[in-house]
């Protein structure tokens, strides 16, 4: 792997009509994963506790493995769940019966 390869990568993702503010994200991460010398592991030291980081950037990386015809090596990178978030309701009216009581006064 090499950064001429990202680059292609990039311009491939770019050709395909991406946001640019993606194809940027995108460019980032394999550049800090050719910095850390193409390892999931030190590429994983360098990015933030962030769940949501650290899952993008892992697809980000299976996705370029993909692209590069290497499907073995991305398929053994384990990418966690997304986080589960409750969806919004709209409050109820004991919901906001119980708020107003406890806002006393």
């Amino acid at each position: 792997m090499t950064r001429k390869k990202i680059a292609e990568y990039v311009a491939y993702l770019d050709r395909q009509g991406y946001f640019p503010w993606v194809v940027a994200d995108r460019r980032r991460v394999l550049r800090k994963f050719a910095e850390a010398g193409f390892s999931v592991k030190r590429l994983l030291g360098r990015l933030s506790p962030s769940v949501h980081t650290r899952r993008d950037a892992l697809l980000t990386v299976k996705y370029f493995l993909r692209f590069m015809g290497r499907r073995k090596e991305a398929e053994r990178i384990e990418v966690p769940r997304r986080p589960y978030v409750s969806p919004l309701r709209p409050p109820t009216q004991e919901d906001v019966r119980k708020f107003l009581a406890s806002r006393d006064g």
